[in-house]
């Protein structure tokens, strides 16, 4: 998250000068041309690697048997607040600030991520709090050793069987 941020920060502060100094003294500048393209291979590494790194770690953390509902939670999340960075933008592009340090306000959404990111315990205690959830799940449903899971012994599954 943070190299997403300082990727995005640095290529728009840099462009913003670049292209104001050399965009018109020169439109055929090699930096101006290819500039934008190493740049943008960079922020397409941060974004290939937030996203899955992102999942990967939601999905490490879970407790057993609440996985549902956390996922659910976890998507709306994302989609309650994903309208307020687009919101800013175009509110400072129609107020004629510069789309570069527009950018950077968006961005710097990452940086209250991060401070409430380390507010949080440890990666280890995490592990240690889901692998212990995940087995009060698996104690509760069936045999934790061979991860069989009981039978009921309603009348309905006595039907189902014969």
């Amino acid at each position: 998250m943070l190299y997403l941020f300082v990727t995005l920060v640095t290529g728009s502060l840099l462009f913003n000068v670049i292209s104001k100094e050399t965009a018109l003294a020169n439109p055929e500048n090699v930096l101006n041309q290819w500039g934008f393209q190493v740049w943008g291979i960079f922020v397409g590494i941060g974004l290939g690697w937030f996203y899955p790194t992102e999942n990967l770690i939601f999905a490490l953390t879970i407790k057993g048997g609440v996985g549902t509902e956390l996922a659910g939670f976890h998507t709306f999340c994302a989609q309650v607040f994903s309208w307020c960075p687009p919101l800013i933008f175009s509110a400072m592009n129609e107020a004629g600030i510069h789309q570069g340090y527009s950018l950077i306000a968006v961005v710097s959404f990452y940086i209250i991520a991060i401070v409430l990111m380390s507010c949080t315990g440890t990666w280890d205690e995490f592990v240690a709090e889901a692998k212990e959830g995940l087995e009060m799940f698996s104690e509760e449903k069936g045999d934790s050793e061979t991860g069989q899971v009981d039978e009921p012994s309603s009348s309905a599954s006595k039907d189902v069987k014969e």
